[in-house]
């Protein structure tokens, strides 16, 4: 849920001394006590069940009581370890990738870790997730092939999702990508316009576009997850290139999309007073992205699947759910091979038919919940503004 109190004082974390915000901190009895100590300790806490150790060891390591120190220490470790791991296959990647003339961009953890973060240790990610230039994606893909990386479901068709089937070599994980995730529908030419050179052939998305990319995010998350890790994406983000916010306004009405400040005007108590003048989200579709993010608590028995469909029902929908149970359908969802495969085959038919009766389900069992949830998503960002949702 939107916790006001943990999300105000991470904010003042990420804008102020580290020092002067824990000695700030108010104590939960109001008495006279160690400065900070109780309350301190009950930040932590919901530090801990929003997975944020690595940014409260990072910026109160001198003043972490234990046995908050080594937990938070071992957790920022460990993420330095990986992330030390990572850069040399990455960058032998990216080489690769530029010495063939290939356009890309690397896109979420592998590249807002090192880009725009001041330590990788602060941004985890799992697999890679590099967006190919349209006209590139085939000739990426056989590149990828002929330098060891392994494909066992891979298509050469046009895929119907964002990215093709993943590749893997060794331990590594790469997702390389048609379109970003969950923008889909909005020409390929006119989202590579907010798309820049780094160096070389490879690329970096807008601030601005990044906006966007993190709203959509949380929207297909159901406005469920990492409430944490959008807002240190964007904060960091805006601290290395400010988002032009009017020009974010301008895209969300050429590509008919939400616009971002709303969702982020959420969480207004971790952002700085200037911060949200510049973004100026609207009071009425920030409240409503407000509940949406505290609507999910009555949604526990839903997993992703089941949740991403309550969505709003039309010919469309229909259309392209039905598509998707022939068998060519299964298998591209899937990222199966065009043949064979048969058992895995099966196990995608008794998945998708186990999601739409838990959707028909859902829809009755919780039907006021899930209006209530369409109404709060066209007032977030639909009908009445720019969505399609």
């Amino acid at each position: 849920m939107v916790n006001d109190r943990f999300f105000y004082w991470l904010g003042r974390l990420f804008y102020e001394p580290p020092q002067t915000v824990w000695n700030e901190l108010p104590t939960a009895r109001g008495g006279s006590t160690k400065a900070g100590e109780l309350a301190g300790e009950e930040l932590l806490e919901q530090a801990v069940q929003f997975s944020a150790e690595e940014f409260f060891y990072y910026r109160l390591r001198d003043q972490l009581p234990a046995p908050y120190l080594e937990s938070f220490k071992q957790s920022f470790l460990s993420a330095f370890g990986c992330s030390v791991q990572t850069e040399i296959p990455l960058q032998a990647l990216y080489r690769l990738l530029e010495e063939n003339s290939i356009r890309f961009a690397p896109i979420k953890g592998i590249d807002l870790a090192w880009r725009v973060y001041p330590t990788p240790a602060l941004r985890r990610f799992s697999d890679w997730d590099i967006l190919f230039h349209p006209d590139d994606c085939q000739r990426a893909t056989e590149i990828l092939f002929a330098n060891g990386w392994k494909s066992p479901h891979f298509s050469p068709d046009p895929p119907i999702h964002h990215h093709y089937a993943p590749f893997y070599r060794g331990r590594l994980m790469l997702e390389p990508h048609r379109a970003l995730s969950r923008l889909t529908e909005i020409d390929p030419a006119e989202v590579w316009e907010e798309i820049h050179p780094v160096s070389g052939t490879r690329h970096a998305l807008s601030p601005e576009l990044y906006a966007f990319l993190l709203e959509r995010h949380a929207y297909a998350d159901g406005f469920r997850v990492r409430h944490v890790r959008y807002l240190l994406d964007a904060a960091f983000l805006m601290a290395k290139t400010p988002i032009k916010w009017e020009r974010v306004r301008h895209l969300a009405r050429r590509w008919h999309l939400p616009y971002p400040g709303n969702f982020f005007g959420a969480y207004a108590a971790f952002f700085p007073k200037e911060i949200l003048a510049a973004m100026n989200p609207d009071p009425v579709r920030a409240d409503a992205y407000r509940q949406l993010i505290r609507l999910p608590e009555q949604f526990g028995t839903l997993n992703r699947e089941e949740w991403s469909m309550q969505r709003y029902l039309s010919l469309k929908w229909v259309r392209n759910h039905l598509g998707r149970l022939s068998p060519r359908g299964i298998r591209n969802y899937y990222n199966l091979p065009a043949r064979g495969a048969y058992g895995r085959l099966i196990g995608g038919y008794f998945r998708i038919i186990r999601q739409y009766a838990g959707f028909c389900f859902h829809r009755f069992a919780l039907r006021r919940s899930v209006k209530r949830y369409q109404d709060l998503l066209k007032l977030a960002g639909g009908d009445n503004e720019n969505a399609r949702t």
